[in-house]
C-alpha cells in the first residue's frame, strides 16, 4: 500500500486549480490505484493498523465508491467533485480520515453521517449542505 500511495502522491500532486473550469477526472492509472487501495483490508499480517497517505494529491473526480479509506490521511488534498457514494448510499468508509483543509465542494453523494464519521478543520471545503462539526471549527 506504501508504494501504491507513493505512487499517487508523485503522479497525482496537488496543484493549483482554475476554480471555473469544468471537474477533471484522475488518469486511469492513478484511478486503478485508487481502486485497489481502496479495497485494502486496514491490517497487515501482523494485525498492525495500516494509514494510507494520500496527503496533497489532487482526485478530483475519482471515483471513490465504497473505498475503505478509513483512517487515511487526506490533508490537503482535492477530492473535488469526488464520487462518495452511489445510488444506492454504498459510500467510501472515511471513519476517523483526515479531511483537514481538503476540497470536498462538488463531491457527489457526500452525507453527513461520513462527515460525522471523519476528522476536519475550518479549512476544510464541503458541498452545500452538509454541515462542519462543532470540532472541526476550533481544529487548526
Amino acid at each position: 500500500m506504501e508504494v501504491l500511495t507513493a505512487y499517487v502522491r508523485v503522479h497525482a500532486p496537488l496543484e493549483e486549480a482554475d476554480e471555473n473550469a469544468p471537474a477533471a477526472h484522475p488518469e486511469p492509472d492513478i484511478q486503478a490505484i485508487l481502486t485497489v487501495v481502496g479495497r485494502r483490508n486496514r491490517t497487515f499480517e501482523t494485525e498492525k493498523s495500516q494509514i494510507l497517505d494520500l496527503r496533497d494529491v489532487n482526485l478530483e473526480g475519482a471515483r471513490l465508491v465504497e473505498a475503505n479509506l478509513s483512517g487515511a490521511n487526506l490533508r490537503g488534498a482535492n477530492l473535488r467533485s469526488a464520487q462518495l457514494n452511489d445510488v444506492s448510499l454504498r459510500g467510501t468508509d472515511l471513519t476517523c480520515a483526515n479531511l483537514t483543509s481538503v476540497d470536498l465542494r462538488e463531491a457527489r453523494n457526500l452525507t453527513q453521517q461520513q462527515i460525522d464519521s471523519a476528522k476536519g478543520n475550518k479549512d476544510t471545503k464541503l458541498p452545500p449542505g452538509l454541515v462542519m462539526p462543532d470540532s472541526w471549527k476550533n481544529n487548526p
